[in-house]
């Protein structure tokens, strides 16, 4: 859980911006915490994508939910043989993206 001092930390004005964040953290948290069924893993495929494997075999309709970072988009999602797959990429928009400047 997100600490009274982190909370405090980040309302500080000197934080713009970020208590927003922090309220966000804090929420996933608490539902993580709570919520361990059915049995998940995360992978990192690379620095841009990632693969969320759910074990789903024997459930109906259910919701589980995760925050996606900033620029997060799910690209598919695939069931097969009980195991539900989600694929997530990172999407830069080109003004974020690093650039290169020649210098003359």
């Amino acid at each position: 859980m997100v600490t009274q001092f982190a909370m405090d930390l980040f309302r500080d004005p000197f934080f713009i911006g970020f208590d927003r964040a922090l309220d966000t953290w804090n929420h996933v948290h608490s539902v993580s915490a709570n919520t361990t069924y059915p049995p998940y893993n995360v992978i990192k495929v690379d620095e841009d994508n990632f693969v969320v494997e759910l074990a789903v075999a024997g459930f109906d309709k259910f919701s589980r939910e995760w925050a996606l970072g900033e620029h997060m988009e799910v690209k598919a999602a695939e069931l097969c043989c009980g195991l539900l797959k989600i694929d997530i990429i990172r999407i830069l928009p080109e003004e974020k993206k690093p650039k290169t400047i020649k210098i003359k």
